[in-house]
């Protein structure tokens, strides 16, 4: 088996609007970590956009709810309301793990940058 001993889970197809937004959103976070992340940061960028999905899904079937995620009878929250909750804090902890600051790519600065296209078109000159 490739990849080592379980298959590697997928996102949903990109041919799906749910799929369409976590190609999305991987993309996002991939750019903001400088575009070529590490191993360990691929995978939690995979597992925070699986957690992503599953906390929006969470939140559309609480607002679907009739009654809201209030169970009025017993007088507290639908168990789902805070199963939500938790599933929001791994997600944000997965997040500070990727770290909040985006990271730039190395860019040179424009009188080097100059300075070394002269050299290469010196030395590609006859």
């Amino acid at each position: 088996m490739k990849g080592g001993l379980y298959a590697r889970p997928q996102l949903p197809d990109a041919s799906t609007e749910i799929g369409k937004i976590l190609v999305e959103r991987r993309a996002g976070l991939v750019a903001d970590l400088g575009g070529d992340p590490t191993t360990a940061q691929t995978a939690l960028v995979d597992l925070a956009i699986r957690q992503w999905a599953l906390v929006e899904a969470t939140d559309a079937f609480i607002l679907s709810l009739p009654n809201g995620p209030v169970d009025r009878r017993h007088r507290k929250l639908w168990t789902v309301v805070l199963d939500r909750c938790r599933l929001a804090a791994q997600l944000e902890g997965t997040l500070c793990r990727l770290g909040l600051e985006r990271k730039v790519k190395d860019v040179t600065e424009l009188p080097a940058y100059l300075a070394q296209r002269d050299r290469q078109a010196r030395a590609l000159a006859p």
